[in-house]
Formats: C-alpha cells, structure tokens, sequence
C-alpha cells in the first residue's frame, strides 16, 4: 500500500508479506494543470532470506 500526504510530502510504503511482482506509475500534474507524461518502475519484492557466515575451524 502507498499513501501520500500532498500537505506535508510524505509518502509511505508497506512491502507485500509474499513474492510479488510491484508496479507503480508516477503522473505528476501542476498549479496550471499541466501533466507530465506517466514514468513507470517495476519492482520484484522477493521473500525474506537470511545468509550465516560459514564458520570453519581447524
């Protein structure tokens, strides 16, 4: 979930519990009312893995 706060210019962002594949489009609209030209990312959110150190002893 995104949320904006145009008051203030904060946005927040949850990430998905589960792999997923996350698109979001940016349009951007001025005091004149102007507007841009949507930009896109997609982003892969991935499950949660957690690498040790390998630890040998002689």
């Amino acid at each position: 979930m995104v949320t904006f706060t145009p008051n203030l210019s904060v946005t927040t962002f949850t990430a998905p519990s589960a792999a997923t594949v996350l698109t979001f489009t940016l349009v951007v609209t001025d005091i004149q009312g102007a507007v841009s030209v949507p930009d896109q990312v997609v982003i892969t959110v991935d499950t949660f893995k957690l690498y040790l150190p390998l630890v040998l002893k002689n």
